[in-house]
């Protein structure tokens, strides 16, 4: 890879280091969320940030990288001033749009929240809406700091964000949870609005010592005329409708699922305050843990992708395929032991997140159990969306997502309706969904490039080690549950010393097995620091 190639993949690292972060602070906080809501609140909670996430996926999510694009493109030929006009007129453009937006949010709320029979998700869904417009206006600062190939400020500023949501989304449920689980609620997603702003004050802070070391001729200059202004909307729009489409298409599948789900135990009888219940276990809890080894997936796309559009801009077909492979092993290697960790470790890890469960504890592990293999089925299927995008097929995905929910909205009849499976039905439906999304983008991948994949080195022997490290982790845990206090302590201490260990054995097993070698290990993402270690075991 050559010098810019190198600069660009440690760029995407960074943001997808910044991401990873980002969702495990957001793991922590669920758990004292969880027990100043309940599930009742939770269900309030999820539903509404569930719709606020899709809106905001429409409105503004595809921006800064659409931005960054054409701003990265205006700079590579030296014109500075243009791509400052752009930026100015991005940020008029991402207000206009997502005022709307958050109008609609607003006003559909009660509507909403009374067809998927949630109604005391309305004041959660209402005290969003304010958020979409401060994020799309952060989405233009995003883009023009990432179009100058820099992505620290992206980075810091989304850090910045998530714990300035943590501390007040804590704090305003626990102040107005006296009122009931509505108002709770609703002070955990107006926390979600503070944090946006903190985020965005970095930013413009950040922009300002920026802009003041440009010349007057770049940063000042005439407003933008209105032929200007519109042409530049033009090509902003252009570049990114075609991302927000793919994105928003495999993502409308939670806002599908809270709708069935919600209204099939509706059919069946189930009263309001029992459904918000049930919806809070399965998108505060369930969800919430099965997605971060996916966050973790998501993060090696993120940082594979510079590399494997710079590969696909050479016209280097082995370098194409040799990137492919390395990306897929390296998000196996770390999603199979994580499937198999929750597997074995389901119900310590619920009990270390969400203390107190009672009655739902024995659920609640059931479907996390079942749901295991998901976290590997959503890992390849996010990786290869990833590479379908870095080698520009970006149509795929989409046509892949409208299979895959057709499939699973079909599949949701059949066990919510028919067979009054709730919590259990949905953890099947999500196999379902994510083994069918894997195979179609897994197979578009497969066919673009032409690469041939070792299934017995990217899939047999990581699950081998996998299996002793899962083995390990129940015999550790076993032992730590016979000499440590039956509290929750106990529980923390025996979970947090399984894990390490566990961690400890599969790293060894790769290593000794030579399931992975130093210089495989040194091309993947975060890498270096591992192989440094791993030298000192072989």
């Amino acid at each position: 890879m050559d010098k810019k190639g190198k600069q660009l993949a440690k760029q995407g690292a960074i943001l997808a280091a910044a991401s990873l972060i980002v969702r495990l602070i957001g793991v922590l906080y669920r758990g004292p969320m969880a027990n100043i809501l309940g599930d009742e609140g939770m269900g309030y909670y999820s539903n509404a940030f569930n719709i606020y996430a899709y809106l905001l996926i429409i409105s503004s999510y595809a921006m800064p990288t659409a931005i960054s694009r054409i701003i990265s493109g205006q700079l590579a030929f030296g014109k500075k001033r243009e791509a400052h006009q752009l930026f100015k007129a991005s940020l008029v453009l991402n207000i206009l749009i997502s005022a709307v937006f958050a109008a609609v949010l607003y006003y559909i709320a009660a509507p909403y929240s009374a067809f998927i029979k949630v109604p005391g998700a309305e004041r959660a869904i209402k005290s969003l809406a304010p958020s979409l417009v401060i994020f799309a206006i952060m989405s233009s600062f995003r883009g023009y700091f990432q179009g100058m190939h820099t992505m620290v400020p992206t980075a810091v500023s989304q850090i910045i964000e998530q714990i300035f949501n943590v501390v007040f989304s804590i704090l305003l449920s626990f102040m107005l949870m006296k009122w009931g689980p509505e108002y709770g609620a609703a002070g955990g997603t107006i926390g979600t609005g503070i944090g946006a702003v903190s985020g965005l004050v970095f930013l413009i802070f950040i922009y300002y010592i920026y802009r003041s070391r440009l010349p007057q001729s770049v940063a000042g200059g005439r407003h933008l005329q209105a032929a200007e202004m519109a042409g530049y909307w033009k090509v902003i729009l252009m570049t990114s409708i075609p991302m927000v489409v793919g994105t928003a298409t495999f993502n409308i599948s939670t806002i599908i699922d809270d709708m069935m789900f919600a209204r099939a135990l509706h059919f069946h009888n189930y009263g309001d305050k029992v459904i918000a219940a049930l919806v809070g276990i399965l998108n505060g809890k369930y969800t919430l843990i099965i997605t971060v080894p996916i966050a973790i997936a998501a993060a090696i796309a993120t940082a594979s992708v510079p590399g494997i559009s710079a590969a696909v801009a050479l016209k280097n077909t082995e370098e194409i395929a040799a990137k492919v492979k390395m990306t897929l092993k390296g998000v196996l290697l770390i999603t199979i032991p994580a499937a198999v960790g929750i597997l074995v470790m389901a119900g310590p890890i619920l009990n270390l997140i969400f203390p107190n469960m009672g009655q739902t504890e024995k659920v609640t592990t059931d479907i996390l159990r079942i749901g295991a293999i998901t976290v590997l089925f959503f890992s390849i299927s996010t990786v290869s969306i990833g590479i379908l995008q870095g080698l520009g097929h970006v149509n795929i995905p989409v046509k892949s997502a409208i299979k895959s929910i057709l499939i699973k909205t079909a599949f949701n009849f059949i066990v919510f309706y028919a067979f009054n499976l709730n919590l259990y039905g949905a953890a099947l439906a999500n196999i379902v969904f994510s083994f069918v999304s894997a195979y179609f983008n897994l197979s578009a991948v497969v066919a673009k490039t032409h690469v041939r994949l070792n299934y017995k080195e990217i899939f047999l022997k990581p699950a081998g080690a996998s299996a002793i490290m899962g083995g390990t982790a129940f015999l550790t845990y076993l032992i730590m549950d016979i000499f440590l206090p039956a509290n929750y302590w106990g529980n923390a201490v025996a979970t947090f010393i399984t894990i390490f260990i566990a961690m400890i054995v599969y790293f060894v097993l790769i290593i000794k097995l030579e399931i992975v070698s130093l210089e495989e290990l040194k091309e993947m993402p975060f890498g270096g620091r591992l192989a440094r270690i791993a030298e000192k075991i072989y």
